[in-house]
């Protein structure tokens, strides 16, 4: 007994080292795992992620907005919405595709990360960047293009844009870039409210330093233009949200005049703010058509595309609109034809804009017989072709007998030829293919 139990004390022993040998095993791959692993953002919540890596030259700055940022949203009543954290050491960051592809996959909304060539140097003229990537919460293409400024470098996709930021302002203003980062972030969520209340006193603070004129005044200007621009859309895109509901919910026509008068001394203020900045003219455009000012609506329209850097389709629409209403044949069709030319016009949130704006135009103008060309011309190139062939068809029954409406009927008749030619090139390719 003594010695088969001194045996089976002997096993037990083995196993029960094999067993925490194991634990051990299991428990360092768990920790190994988690240090590891790609974190994932709680849906609701706003990530905001740093990259792992970053240059010896601006290490230190990183560290410190790492810090900064989560004691800038600890001051906020939102900062519960926000989750910061760092990258694991196994998921670097060197390249647009990889900024936008981790951020994807952690569900995350910013990135900040770093350049390095192959011999972990930066490259570039910019050491640090902010990556953005969400679903298309902005109402349209050319509201993405202004969430940076315009000398941001690097092609920007729909649901993503880099934004460079420059060594000597990170080194020398890093609360400046900290409180900006976080308005972004708050910016691309959709809280403009909260946006503009960052970005007015970071304008504020910014432009008081230029006023000293002190340090890199080149740098520091390019900073303050980007804020300008990321402010004065922080306003627009609360005037959007109001409007946006008339507009969709077919009651363009109700909206109270007060509102109107309203948002366009909000618009105002954006153009205080950032003079050059074509969405607010444009915003500005469609409240003055609404109100009856036709030729303020116009001249505000021109500005817009006056001041347009991103060759927006939207501007170009809205003046052929415009002309259409006033019965300028000629300058709708020049400007109809310059939207369509441009690669914008394809984005399906302003094709249904310009639709729902137009059928409503219609229902309330019953004698502006011509809208229905401009309905027709928008669904036929870009929206559903049926629609447009059936809205035209209808545009010149009721009026080729007008004779001050010669022109548009001329034009409706030649794309209902075109209509006909595409149809019987694709019946005769067709034909040959069965």
């Amino acid at each position: 007994m003594n010695w088969s139990g001194y045996i089976l004390s002997k096993e037990l022993a083995s196993v029960l080292f094999l067993f925490g040998f194991v634990i051990v095993i299991i428990s360092i791959s768990a920790f190994w795992y988690n240090l590891r692993r790609t974190p994932r953002i709680t849906h609701g919540e706003l990530g905001v992620l740093f990259a792992p890596y970053f240059s010896e030259a601006v290490a230190d700055e990183v560290d410190k907005l790492f810090i900064l940022i989560k004691q800038e949203l600890k001051s906020h009543e939102f900062a519960n919405r926000f989750t910061v954290l760092k990258l694991p050491p196994n998921i670097p960051v060197n390249s647009h595709e990889e900024a936008v592809s981790v951020l994807a996959k952690c569900n995350a909304t910013v990135l900040v990360w770093g350049v390095f060539d192959n011999g972990a140097t930066t490259v570039g003229f910019s050491p640090i960047r902010f990556t953005f990537h969400h679903s298309p919460i902005i109402p349209s293409q050319e509201w993405l293009d202004r969430i940076a400024v315009p000398i941001a470098c690097g092609r920007y996709r729909f649901e993503s844009k880099d934004v460079p930021v420059e060594r000597e302002v990170l080194a020398k203003n890093i609360d400046l870039i900290a409180r900006n980062l976080m308005g972004l972030a708050v910016l691309v969520a959709g809280l403009y409210a909260d946006a503009e209340k960052i970005f007015s006193r970071l304008w504020i603070d910014v432009k008081t330093l230029l006023a000293k004129g002190k340090g890199n005044l080149a740098i520091l200007e390019r900073f303050f233009e980007q804020i300008k621009s990321d402010y004065t859309f922080a306003i627009t895109g609360q005037i959007c949200s109001l409007y946006s509901p008339y507009l969709f919910n077919e009651k363009l026509f109700k909206i109270p005049f007060s509102d109107l008068h309203q948002w366009l001394l909000r618009a105002d203020k954006g153009l205080q703010i950032n003079p050059r900045d074509s969405g607010s003219y444009m915003l500005k455009a469609t409240f003055h058509f609404l109100l009856g000012q036709e030729e303020k609506a116009i001249q505000c329209a021109k500005r817009a595309k006056l001041f347009d850097q991103r060759a927006l389709a939207g501007i170009n629409f809205s003046l052929a609109f415009l002309y259409n209403y006033t019965g300028q044949f000629k300058k709708s069709r020049k400007e109809y034809k310059l939207g369509m030319a441009k690669e914008s016009s394809y984005e399906e949130r302003l094709v249904k804009e310009c639709s729902y704006f137009i059928r409503q135009a219609i229902e309330r103008y019953p004698e502006k017989k011509q809208l229905r060309l401009a309905f027709g011309l928008i669904e036929f190139y870009r929206g559903c072709r049926e629609i447009g062939i059936s809205e035209i068809t209808q545009f010149i029954e009721i009026a080729e007998v007008d004779v001050s409406l010669n022109e548009f009927v001329v034009e409706g008749k030649r794309i209902l030829k075109e209509a006909g030619t595409q149809s019987n090139i694709e019946d005769a390719i067709l034909k040959e293919t069965t």
